[in-house]
């Protein structure tokens, strides 16, 4: 190849891959170029779209707040009653607005006036006044009330009409509850404005009045002349919901004007709510960049879908990029003249430049908002990476904000649980002193007034209690710091001690209240027991408090099941009062009741249908209800719950003996026969149900004529004629009927049943509704067989009590009440009690003397329970003696228990407790009963 050809062709090559790179280089700072001057253009108008929203639901959420005053309530109440009374209330609004309209326009009747110079209406003068000297123009030149039927009972000035309720904003408000009406002008007086309409409801619920503010936007106007370019060939305009111009930044045109042909093409809803778009002019040839972004529309604004248009021409917007391809040209053009070395040096250092460019956008696009790019010069690349560095900095300026804001929300979560956990300590303190007190009480003579009075203050208390457990678990619940436990437990025993605890409550009303457990769900299951009763008791308690007569049914059934895991079917039904359908869907929420008036028959905290919705949702179930108003309400819940696999205690050994035992059942609900047939067809025992007395006599005697008689009769003891009492004499005194075992299991216990049953010759008393495992155990008692239950309790009973006598307590307690409280409760179980009031002190009492427990509280002046524990498990390192330490302490937040084990307590005991709690901690670290 000749020379001149290779030198040809060392030219050629380069320049062609010098073009091949150019080409490459100017596509990517093209598109890199338009993508940020599209999204520049979208978020210059979504900032002003947002702020114009802000701007009229700030003005809205005033008027919402100020219709919730007292006054507003009771001009409303007051101006309502009164037409009410009347025999046509519409008849009369319709004629007081046929005087209203006689009156000739610019005059004022005395009804007019006293509309205007009402207390009511003074004060939205006044707001008027006060927002007029603050804006320096009228903000709201009309503000008016109307009542339910549409009268108007306070107004700022004259309004044409006086009935309004045949209006559409009327109308719009009372359905939506807020309207913002879409945009009007004044012509006389040259004012925009747009009609703010809230629904006003009375303490029911339902519909009390009606509010209408007209706001004059001009300080709508006065964002978007703030945020409208200061050059000719940009546009910042902003639209109406039916597209017509309300305002074009500094620029003095026709407002409210058809928007033509802007909005061609351009689709925006609630879930695209920006859009940019270029577009060529066919008449002139232009080419322009617009970008649209409308408001956050919502139900209760939805004619409020303005949108913001930046209109930029696109020649100079896009002149960087043309503006690029030509220097590119010129550059490439250049280098095909020169020497290669220089071409590629050229060709390389805007490769460079373009690659710092894209790293840093796609480090931005990853969510590095301090990535930037490095400038160099003052060509188009340069002003390129200069506006994506502005761009870069204003994304982490905002991204900063919302750190800031976000920490300042977790402060304030922060503080609310530190204030949650104070209140729970300083509640719990007296109430231990309250409640305490009252046991003890209740074990001293009194006579019946004082025992009534004892039991008011102690059901007081245990609201109390209740409440705050309730708002410490819904506290728990919103932090995420709610945890279920996941242990074995008995379900037939966790349901039905649950059941047994609101017998007292259902009796006090004559309810009938039942509880049955499908025989085909396993007996032992794993899961948080406290947290299963806690539910059901919500429920069904509930259920008693609503409910005037008739019957509670919890109803426990089984759904899925496999080796590991199961699904429960809870069901909680009642003949109550019934949940209107409209209320149905809140009851669930915090705070919420289906009656929330001042007048409302039932208190509560509305706490307890949240917590259990929670519950249930942690363990990955379902709830819901059905409930027709005046017949009853049925809750269901379900809940997965692990099975367990350990050995099951045959508590029902004893029956086997038993089988096919005749047994006779007398209840007079249909729900109690039906549920204790499924029980004791499930033992494999025989039972007939009867409904009453007379059909129980009649079954006797015949099974007795039979050869058959029935060795155990279930008598209920509230039966309407003759009760379970004059059923057993009836069954003594037949001298036909050969004495059967008769156990009595009663819904309304008294306490006088006791005697009475002794006396008449009932063997056993139970209530109910009854536990399967006292059920059982008291049929193999009264039949004679001894269960294992039994044979332990008789071997205790037979040997040696192995009791240790007194204890050597040392009590550190700094609170005087709970002092008191503690010596007695310990003195009346027979213990020894030595009291400080501070660690260090217990510390010194316990090098002085030996001590069989301490019970230590957590907070005390000088030194806390916590850093005393910590000392004494540190002497005793030397010694290896261990002196059990239980916490008695009024901190009961997520953690508390954690934080005294860890101090190295063995056990924790929560303040307010009962004398059966400390037993039982006693018990657990006391060799022999306590």
């Amino acid at each position: 190849m000749k020379l001149t050809h290779k030198l040809m062709l060392a030219m050629i090559l380069p320049a062609l891959l010098i073009w091949v790179v150019g080409i490459y280089a100017a596509r990517v700072a093209d598109r890199s170029l338009r993508e940020a001057i599209e999204t520049t253009a979208a978020l210059r108008a979504q900032s002003v779209v947002d702020e114009v929203d802000r701007a009229v639901r700030n003005r809205a959420a005033d008027w919402q707040a100020f219709v919730r005053t007292s006054q507003v309530r009771e001009t409303l109440a007051a101006a309502n009653r009164e037409l009410a009374a009347r025999d046509n209330p519409a008849g009369v609004v319709q004629d007081a607005d046929d005087a209203w309209r006689r009156v000739p326009a610019g005059e004022r009747s005395p009804f007019m006036q006293q509309l205007m110079s009402n207390p009511l209406a003074k004060d939205i003068i006044a707001r008027q006044a006060a927002l007029r000297d603050a804006a320096g123009y009228e903000v709201f030149p009309e503000v008016f009330l109307t009542n339910r039927y549409g009268g108007n009972v306070a107004q700022s000035n004259r309004t044409s009409d006086y009935r309004q309720d045949d209006e559409e904003w009327w109308q719009r408000a009372v359905a939506n509850g807020l309207f913002i009406d879409e945009i009007s002008r004044d012509d006389s007086a040259g004012v925009y404005s747009v009609d703010i309409c809230v629904r006003m409801d009375d303490e029911t619920g339902a519909l009390a009045g009606v509010l209408k503010a007209v706001l004059n936007i001009r300080e709508v106007f006065e964002i978007v002349d703030a945020h409208a370019p200061a050059d000719a060939e940009t546009r910042l305009m902003l639209f109406s919901g039916d597209r017509r111009l309300i305002r074009e930044g500094r620029v003095e045109g026709d407002p409210l004007q058809v928007s033509g042909t802007l909005f061609d093409g351009v689709e925006l809803d609630t879930t695209n709510r920006t859009i940019t778009v270029e577009h060529r002019d066919a008449a002139t040839g232009r080419r322009f960049l617009r970008a649209f972004a409308m408001t956050s529309r919502t139900r209760d604004a939805a004619d409020l879908d303005w949108v913001v248009l930046a209109e930029y021409d696109a020649d100079r917007v896009f002149a960087p990029i043309v503006q690029l391809r030509r220097d590119t040209h010129v550059v490439f053009l250049g280098a095909t003249l020169i020497v290669v070395v220089l071409a590629g040096g050229l060709a390389w250092s805007l490769l460079r430049r373009l690659g710092r460019l894209t790293f840093a956008v796609d480090e931005l696009a990853k969510g590095n908002l301090t990535a930037s790019v490095e400038v160099e010069g003052r060509d188009e690349l340069a002003r390129l990476g200069r506006g994506f560095n502005r761009m870069a900095r204003e994304l982490e300026q905002a991204n900063r904000a919302l750190v800031v804001e976000r920490d300042r929300a977790e402060a304030a979560n922060e503080a609310k649980s530190r204030f949650l956990a104070n209140m729970s300590h300083e509640i719990r303190t007296p109430m231990n002193g309250v409640i305490g007190m009252a046991d003890l009480l209740e074990h001293t003579t009194l006579n019946t007034e004082q025992h009534d009075f004892l039991g008011i203050i102690q059901q007081s208390a245990q609201s109390l209690l209740q409440i705050l457990n309730e708002i410490l678990d819904l506290s728990k619940i919103e932090a995420g710091k709610l945890e279920l436990e996941l242990i074995p437990f008995c379900l037939r025993d966790c349901v039905g001690r649950a059941a047994q605890t609101l017998t007292m409550r259902a009796a006090a009303k004559d309810l009938e209240l039942a509880c049955r457990i499908a025989p085909s769900i396993p007996d032992r299951l794993i899961g948080d027991p406290t947290r299963l009763r806690q539910i059901i008791l919500n429920l069904a308690g509930n259920a008693i408090k609503f409910t005037h007569d008739g019957e509670v049914v919890i109803d426990v059934d089984l759904g899925k099941i496999d080796a590991e895991e199961m699904e429960l079917r809870v069901e909680v039904r009642d003949t109550g009062i019934g949940i209107p359908r409209d209320k149905q869907a809140v009851i669930f929420e915090a705070f919420s009741q289906a009656d929330t008036s001042t007048t409302r028959q039932y208190g509560g905290t509305g706490l307890g249908l949240a917590i259990s919705a929670q519950l249930v949702q942690m363990m990955d179930g379902t709830i819901g209800l059905e409930s027709e108003p005046g017949k009853g309400t049925t809750f269901r819940f379900t809940a997965r719950l692990g099975v367990s696999h350990e050995p099951v205690p045959d508590t029902r050994a004893g029956l086997a003996a038993l089988r096919h035992l005749p047994v006779l059942v007398v209840d007079d609900n249909q729900t109690n026969r039906d549920i204790m047939e499924a029980i004791l067809d499930h033992w494999s025992l025989r039972p007939t149900v009867v409904s009453g007395a007379d059909s129980a006599e009649t079954a006797l005697q015949h099974a007795a004529a039979e050869g058959e008689p029935f060795r155990l009769v279930l008598l209920d003891g509230m039966m309407p004629g003759r009760d379970g009492f004059d059923l057993a004499q009836a069954i003594l005194d037949d001298p036909s009927v050969p004495r059967p075992r008769m156990i009595m299991v009663s819904s309304a216990a008294q306490a006088s049943d006791a005697q009475r049953c002794r006396e008449v010759g009932i063997d056993r008393y139970l209530t109910k509704p009854v536990v399967h495992s006292d059920l059982s155990e008291a049929i193999i008692d009264v039949m004679g067989v001894v269960s294992a239950r039994g044979r332990a309790a008789g071997e205790d009973a037979d040997g040696e009590t192995n009791g240790r006598g007194r204890l050597r307590i040392l009590l550190a307690e700094d609170g005087l009440v709970n002092q008191k409280v503690a010596v007695v409760l310990l003195g009346k179980l027979g213990h020894d009690v030595t009291v400080v009031d501070n660690g260090k002190r217990a510390l010194e009492a316990v090098d002085a003397e030996p001590f069989d427990l301490v019970l230590m509280d957590m907070q005390m002046p000088i030194m806390d329970g916590l850093e005393a524990t910590r000392q004494i498990r540190e002497r005793e390192r030397s010694t290896g003696r261990h002196l059990p330490i239980v916490a008695m302490t009024a901190a009961a937040m997520k953690g508390d228990r954690e934080r005294c084990l860890d101090a190295g307590m063995d056990a924790y005991l929560s303040k307010p407790f009962q004398q059966r709690e400390v037993v039982a901690v006693l018990e657990s670290f006391v060799t022999g009963p306590v």
